[in-house]
């Protein structure tokens, strides 16, 4: 599956600490929609952000600013209007996503515009961005 993972292809996956997500509830992980950005250049990960179902109020305006509305049109594998996280890159394995992980491709247009709006993020990591061939 590796060599068919796409830029702008959204996949479903666990996530948690390593990835920079921070599970709730007691839990250990949290499925999330990953959007794929890029690769880093020894082909062990991939860079991209993910999709919330909702804004958190408490991150403030300097993230929320950043959370990017993204609709059940443009994304078909959402059940409802979400957001991009695109205050900072996300990492997963590569091993992570394959054909069941995979739910749908984003239109090159809104790939666009989702890094755009991760680079102009004033909480995005230049290095990590880099890495993943998006600067």
């Amino acid at each position: 599956m590796n060599n068919q993972l796409n830029i702008g292809d959204v996949h479903y996956v666990e996530m948690d600490e390593s990835n920079g997500i921070t599970p709730r509830d007691g839990y250990n992980t949290r499925r999330k929609y990953f959007i794929i950005l890029g690769f880093d250049n020894r082909g062990n990960a991939i860079g991209g952000v993910v999709i919330n179902s909702k804004i958190n109020t408490r991150m403030g305006y300097l993230f929320t600013d950043y959370l990017m509305p993204i609709s059940v049109s443009q994304c078909s594998c959402l059940r409802y209007n979400s957001f991009v996280n695109c205050t900072k890159l996300k990492t997963v394995r590569i091993d992570a996503l394959n054909e069941h992980t995979y739910q749908c491709s984003l239109e090159e247009e809104l790939v666009s515009t989702i890094k755009a709006t991760l680079l102009n993020s004033p909480t995005t990591n230049h290095a990590l961005n880099r890495t993943f061939g998006l600067e």
